[in-house]
């Protein structure tokens, strides 16, 4: 699984504009990038 896909896809999705660039990653990427490469299973919402 690769939650920290689904999180940036949902935040993609839920945002208005066309393109957005990051300077930093968003808040909680983190928590979730650690938790893919632990392989820690989490149920999609």
């Amino acid at each position: 699984e690769n939650n920290c896909a689904d999180f940036l896809a949902k935040l993609g999705a839920s945002s208005d504009s066309d393109i957005t660039i990051h300077a930093s990653p968003p808040e909680d990427f983190f928590d979730i990038l650690w938790s893919d490469a632990a392989e820690t299973f989490f149920l999609r919402e």
